[in-house]
């Protein structure tokens, strides 16, 4: 739930256009996409290990 709001929150603010982007081939932004769903996601892990 909180990695779909991340990917949400980064495509509404910081890259409105991700899915064109995607289409026409960019590995760049399907890296910087992958970094921050694994960032997300290592701080939902840590959180729930307390």
């Amino acid at each position: 739930m909180i990695q779909i709001a991340a990917f949400t929150g980064v495509r509404i603010v910081a890259l409105p256009d991700v899915k064109a982007r995607i289409e026409s081939g960019e590995v760049s932004i399907g890296v910087y996409l992958a970094g921050v769903s694994i960032a997300v996601g290592l701080l939902n892990a840590a959180c729930m290990t307390a």
